[in-house]
């Protein structure tokens, strides 16, 4: 495949959803969490649920799309932690500092994200 017909595919491609899930295993077993996140806006349905058509159109590019990601798994990851601490598999000392990187982190990705033609992992 050409180059040119990638970047033309990639121009085209909307995400509609995203997905991201966690788990944190502790002494007691493992705490899981999930998200899957939407992008629904005026034009949409306010249910969410609209039609696949429509729903393309107005679907995020892969930039946005990478945020949002990112958005959804900070989520997933610290609920995780705090669905740890609730069932006594960590502490809420280690909940907290775990939380503290993760939002450090995810905070550097997107800000790196956001920055036009950057790949937050490797440079570039």
């Amino acid at each position: 495949m050409s180059d040119e017909r990638v970047q033309k595919i990639r121009d085209a491609l909307r995400v509609t959803r995203v997905v991201a899930t966690r788990s944190v295993r502790g002494r007691f077993g493992e705490s899981f969490a999930g998200f899957t996140a939407g992008l629904t806006d005026d034009v949409s349905d306010r249910t969410g649920l609209v039609a696949d058509a429509e729903e393309a159109s107005n679907g995020m590019s892969l930039a946005d799309a990478r945020i949002a990601f990112y958005l959804v798994a900070m989520q997933a990851d610290e609920v995780a932690y705090e669905a740890a601490v609730a069932g006594g598999d960590i502490s809420p000392e280690a909940c907290a500092e775990a939380i503290r990187r993760i939002r450090m982190n995810y905070n550097r990705l997107i800000r790196m994200a956001m920055m036009e033609g950057s790949t937050p992992i490797g440079g570039g």
